[in-house]
């Protein structure tokens, strides 16, 4: 089949889309929501994320100070919230959570809340933090990992009802969720 060429600057769109990631960071008293589409696995043991930050984002310099972030992954439900929060800097000082209508929920593992409507949570420390060009890879090693049993047991169960289902960003203001799992046997030759 023909290509079609995707402009190199729009290549990391063809990676994505991973789920969308509530990155949570409290700094002293500064608490921000910074929604990112950025996010990769980076190791199993020790179990280590990366999110990928712009320099210009209120949330950059808080994530350096602060030294841990929190990850809640948000379902279909959320995805208004996501956009909201999304279009709005933190720097004016507007609580993102209140001007969302999301809450906060509190960590067990760092000083850093999340947002309790989401499906899925992840704690983590910042172990790196690596400049990648246009944007900074915070590498965060998990302390936590919770989700919503309804919505992930050794791996998302995609359920007939969306909203157990992770949100994932395509770019721009368009979003998607993941069909229903399938299974390809494999045999050994």
């Amino acid at each position: 089949m023909p290509k079609v060429e995707i402009p190199p600057w729009q290549a990391t769109r063809l990676v994505s889309p991973g789920p969308v990631g509530l990155v949570t960071v409290k700094y002293r008293d500064k608490v921000n929501l910074l929604p990112i589409g950025w996010t990769c696995a980076l190791s199993q043991n020790p179990p280590r994320i990366g999110i990928a930050v712009h320099p210009s984002r209120y949330s950059h310099d808080l994530l350096r100070r602060a030294g841990q972030f929190g990850l809640s992954i948000p379902g279909r439900a959320l995805a208004e919230a996501v956009a909201r929060a999304g279009a709005t800097s933190g720097a004016s000082g507007v609580d993102k959570a209140a001007l969302t209508g999301l809450t906060w929920a509190e960590p067990t593992e760092i000083d850093t809340p999340l947002i309790a409507e989401a499906l899925a949570w992840l704690e983590c420390v910042i172990v790196s933090v690596v400049d990648s060009g246009d944007h900074t890879l915070y590498v965060g090693e998990v302390q936590r990992a919770a989700a919503e049993a309804a919505a992930y047991q050794d791996g998302w169960l995609l359920p007939e009802d969306e909203e157990m289902r992770p949100l994932h960003h395509l770019g721009g203001s368009r979003y998607a969720l993941l069909g229903g799992p399938f299974e390809v046997p494999i045999s050994n030759p």
